[in-house]
């Protein structure tokens, strides 16, 4: 168990209507219930006349859908035939946005005022506005980049606890407007419409028309209260040309999934499908809290193929304590091997062919809670001082590492690169914590070369390094306690909130630093972190919100011009989620995107992955690939494909079926490569295209 707890992922520009179609599920477990716009019974727009592929229940050519049979029903408006437009730069994107696309000319509306909740006369008073005093938008931030086909956030708001009568949602794009009418509610929230087979799934038909980052979408929320109208309150986010297609992995400790409850475990959710998460890796041989048994730690190689984990039973006298690898299935995961060397939080290749065991330089046992065992890394917890070694996860047998056995004794939180030819971690011998190493690393030859550091902050401690897929990046924290973590319980009574003795919640904020470079600069991922000119723009403000972020992590694919990042933060989420931030069910899944080839701090606010149970304590996401598909079967890219071709995409459905790259054609976006030659020059809307950790991919800066 984290004892700060005790108390094949893909992104895909092609878009998934088997994955996207299905109606949404609010991202908070049953505690994100609001007022929503009815019944939703509206009808969709009846394709009429040529020009322009239809999508979902939306019409071609501009006819109006039959009126809804309950408050809350759509009035849908088709769009008309395809046309190309520019757009202008949004801020901190490439000149000319880079995902801009042909569309629909005239903008499709989702209408849910005209047969909604609220009477014409109240509408009229919501459109016409008032004052925006008193009334700001919480969540989501102003900036934030998402891909498309993962769920709708929920639209959150700040009135300072007025209830309102009624609420006016809106959303509007070159080509597409969605205007939302939601009845009187007291939780300052609404959550869009998502019935995709009525045509009216508002964030879904947003991400669908969106020309990408040079098409902002504003959105706006306005109320009425008492007859008195504020706002609209205005702010504008971007959908990135790339869907989540793969799985998610995290760890998670108040669950009810899992198998006893509330323990941990580590669950798999697929973005964008509106069924909860499921218990990945539980295991039921126990009585549940506090004696477990838990599994935590855990890691993934970047093929999805091999998770390492913990697993620690604290029944007294007979409790044990071991490190584990797992075969990965789309269901389950198989045991391979049992015993391992401290694999918890070890460094996995990316083929999962080898694991560099996480070496531990100092005990750092903290009371009866986690005891001096073997095998028990706690977090960071160790018997003894076991070295870095270099393991085969299906035999346990340890490989011969040249270059590195007897040099790098304790190397923490290793991890590969995706391509294979580095390892970063910090090197506890030199630095006490407060340094990372880089060496590279020939896998034919189990060799390693060229060790050197690459950061050191006297008075920081760095933690968690990740590469980016082009391996040119390392993401890692800095953070202020040497145990890397965001909490710990009392070191003399195994105390824990909301006990007043338990230590608060500590602080961390994300860096990146480009390996590729003499200079070596570190660069603090403000934005990301919450920070906009210097000042706080998280909803609670710096003292509560800002240096909550741990655990990053980086989806293995890049897409849409941007890399993917996952990290855990304890920030407040919007009104939902407002708890005190020692309390460690603050701990969620958050994610922000990163600008592919920009210079200094290209990351954006992120968002809260929706889809994760609420206010569990979920940490440390892996994100990978589901395994393969073999020719012949469906697809929707070629990174679901064992060859990494998807042919005969269909336009209107995008689907095509997985094979094998005809000779003498050049890759399309997303289909397997191994230098920038192999890729076609541009992508379909003339966007260059370079080879990127296997794949052809867009680049935000060309």
């Amino acid at each position: 168990m984290d004892r700060e707890q005790f108390s094949r992922f893909g992104l895909s520009t092609a878009f998934t209507l088997g994955i996207l179609s299905s109606a949404i599920l609010a991202a908070c477990s049953g505690a994100s219930a609001s007022s929503g716009p009815g019944g939703n019974q509206g009808g969709s727009g009846q394709p009429q006349g040529g020009g322009g592929g239809s999508f979902g229940g939306f019409g071609n050519s501009g006819t109006s859908g039959t009126s809804g049979n309950n408050a809350g029903g759509a009035l849908i408006l088709g769009g008309g035939g395809p046309s190309s437009t520019g757009g202008t730069t949004a801020p901190g994107m490439p000149d000319g946005g880079i995902n801009s696309v042909s569309g629909p000319s005239q903008p499709p509306l989702i209408d849910d005022c005209t047969n909604g909740p609220l009477s014409a006369a109240q509408v009229a008073q919501l459109e016409k506005g008032g004052s925006n005093a008193g009334l700001k938008l919480v969540y989501p931030y102003d900036g934030t980049v998402f891909p498309r086909g993962i769920l709708a956030p929920i639209i959150q708001w700040d009135q300072g606890g007025t209830a309102a009568d009624g609420v006016l949602v809106t959303m509007t794009s070159k080509k597409f407007t969605y205007k939302g009418c939601f009845g009187a509610t007291a939780d300052q929230r609404a959550t869009l419409p998502a019935d995709s087979a009525k045509g009216n799934d508002a964030w879904l038909a947003a991400g669908q028309y969106s020309e990408g980052t040079s098409d902002p979408v504003t959105i706006t929320v306005t109320t009425l209260a008492s007859g008195n109208v504020v706002g609209p309150v205005t702010e504008t986010v971007y959908f990135a040309l790339a869907s989540l297609t793969g799985a998610i992995y995290y760890n998670t400790y108040n669950s009810t999934l899992t198998n006893p409850a509330n323990v941990g475990a580590v669950l798999k959710i697929l973005p964008g499908q509106p069924n909860q998460p499921t218990a990945y890796l539980t295991d039921p041989m126990g009585g549940g809290p506090p004696f477990g048994p838990c599994i935590s730690c855990h890691s993934l190689s970047a093929n999805g193929a091999v998770m390492t984990a913990n697993r620690h039973n604290y029944t007294p006298i007979v409790g044990s304590f071991e490190s584990r690898s797992y075969q990965v299935g789309a269901m389950s995961p198989t045991l391979m091997m049992g015993n391992l060397p401290e694999a918890g939080f070890s460094g996995i290749y990316p083929d999962g062919s080898l694991i560099m065991t996480n070496g531990l330089a100092d005990n750092m046992s903290l009371s009866a809670f986690f005891p001096v065992e073997p095998g028990q890394p706690g977090a960071l917890d160790a018997t003894g001082t076991p070295p870095s070694k270099l393991v085969d996860p299906k035999t346990g047998m340890q490989v011969t590492a040249n270059g590195w056995d007897g040099v790098q004794l304790h190397a923490e939180m290793p991890m590969f690169s995706p391509d294979g030819k580095h390892i970063v971690y910090n090197n506890y011998d030199d630095g006490k914590g407060h340094t990372l190493y880089m060496a590279d690393f020939d896998q034919p030859s189990t060799t390693f070369s060229n060790i050197h550091k690459i950061f050191e902050d006297d008075m920081n401690y760095a933690g968690w390094p990740f590469f980016t897929p082009d391996s040119k990046l390392v993401i890692f924290t800095l953070g202020d306690q040497e145990n890397f973590g965001s909490q710990l319980p009392n070191p003399g009574t195994g105390a824990i909130y909301p006990d007043p003795t338990a230590p608060n919640a500590f602080n961390a904020h994300l860096m990146s630093i480009d390996v590729t470079t003499q200079a070596l600069t570190p660069v603090p991922l403000d934005t990301a972190n919450g920070y906009l000119n210097g000042q706080s723009y998280l909803p609670a403000g710096k003292d509560r919100d800002n240096e909550r972020d741990f655990y990053p992590t980086v989806s293995p694919v890049a897409a849409g011009g941007f890399f993917w990042v996952f990290f855990t933060s304890r920030r407040t989420y919007g009104n939902l989620q407002t708890l005190d931030v020692n309390d460690p069910r603050t701990k969620a899944i958050w994610v922000t995107a990163l600008s592919i080839g920009g210079t200094g701090d290209t990351s954006h606010p992120a968002f809260y992955l929706p889809g994760q149970e609420f206010e569990t304590g979920n940490m440390r996401a892996f994100a990978a690939l589901e395994p393969c598909k073999e020719d012949g079967s469906a697809c929707t890219s070629g990174t679901e494909c064992c060859n990494g071709f998807c042919s005969g995409i269909d336009p209107t459905t995008h689907v095509g079926s997985c094979g094998i790259r005809p000779p003498k054609t050049c890759a399309k976006a997303e289909d397997a490569c191994k230098v920038d030659s192999d890729c076609c020059p541009t992508d379909d809307a003339g966007h260059p295209l370079v080879c990127i950790a296997g794949y052809c991919s867009v680049t935000s800066f060309n």
